[in-house]
């Protein structure tokens, strides 16, 4: 983090792991005898890397506010799954968005000082890819890729932190946080 005055910038990246998790498909598998086994796919989308840029503004040693934009790319996850003995079809996902998290700042002040942030999430654009593979002909595969937009959403995130002034204008942070976002699809291609 970068600071003159009361005026802060941070840069950010790390990694999210997704929980807890909602159904997003189904697992199936048919043997050659025709029994079949069915099982729910529990996971989420919100697994990924996460890079960003906040800019804040102290109004006081202790309280401040934050707008933060951040860059979310999702790992993969496996949504369906079909097996049979001639083949499997699969439907992986993956999603990347831009958001936008407008935040109010709540700090020890010092040289080494906890805090908190509070806000909400708001995605800007984005969008999660959907490959699918239908390999149950072994003579003929099938892929396609078809894209989904989200419609609006608004989510609330909150964060805990510390942070350690290597000078005046200079501090190392580390933070844990929290997104809760869920988003409805808009269109699909």
């Amino acid at each position: 983090a970068v600071s003159a005055q009361n005026l802060y910038v941070a840069l950010q990246g790390g990694y999210g792991f997704g929980t807890p998790g909602d159904q997003v498909g189904t697992s199936t598998v048919i043997s050659s005898t025709g029994d079949q086994t069915t099982t729910n796919t529990i996971t989420s989308y919100g697994g990924g890397t996460n890079v960003g840029l906040n800019v804040g503004y102290m109004f006081s040693e202790h309280v401040g506010a934050e707008l933060g934009f951040s860059y979310f790319l999702g790992s993969s996850v496996t949504s369906d799954e079909v097996s049979v003995p001639t083949g499997d079809l699969t439907v992986m996902r993956k999603s990347t968005q831009m958001r936008l998290a407008p935040s109010i700042v709540l700090t020890t002040g010092g040289d080494f000082a906890l805090y908190t942030k509070a806000g909400l999430v708001l995605p800007v654009g984005g969008s999660t890819i959907i490959n699918y593979v239908d390999g149950m002909n072994p003579t003929s595969v099938i892929e396609r890729d078809f894209e989904a937009k989200g419609a609006m959403s608004i989510g609330f995130q909150g964060a805990l932190g510390a942070t350690y002034n290597l000078s005046d204008n200079l501090s190392l942070f580390g933070e844990l946080s929290a997104v809760n976002l869920r988003i409805k699809s808009a269109s699909n291609t």
